[in-house]
């Protein structure tokens, strides 16, 4: 299937999975680090729902542990390209992957 028979409203190459886990932002200019909920992963982004606003093009590391043994942790970096309030100090933050480590 080429993009010309897809459906209009598909906009995206890979499909979303909801994860709903918890992840670790882990600041690049600092050492500090802040605890969300990745809402979605695909293979180009993710959601993540953090109580803190990023502006657009903030970039930063993000981890999501395993409780399997023998299994590395999801590491990537990440920059930003939306960030909603959808609640009272609770922000969605759609990111895009640069880089798989």
């Amino acid at each position: 299937m080429t993009l010309l028979d897809r459906h209009y409203t598909e906009k995206r190459d890979y499909m979303r999975m909801p994860v709903n886990t918890p992840a670790t932002i882990m600041l690049t200019d600092t050492d500090n680090q802040i605890d969300c909920t990745c809402r979605n992963l695909s293979a180009a982004g993710m959601l993540l729902e953090v109580n803190q606003e990023f502006k657009p093009g903030s970039s930063f590391q993000v981890l999501i542990s395993t409780d399997r043994e023998g299994y590395e942790p999801f590491n990537a970096i990440v920059k930003v390209s939306r960030c909603v309030n959808f609640d009272t100090d609770r922000f969605l933050l759609g990111v895009v992957i640069d880089q798989m480590n």
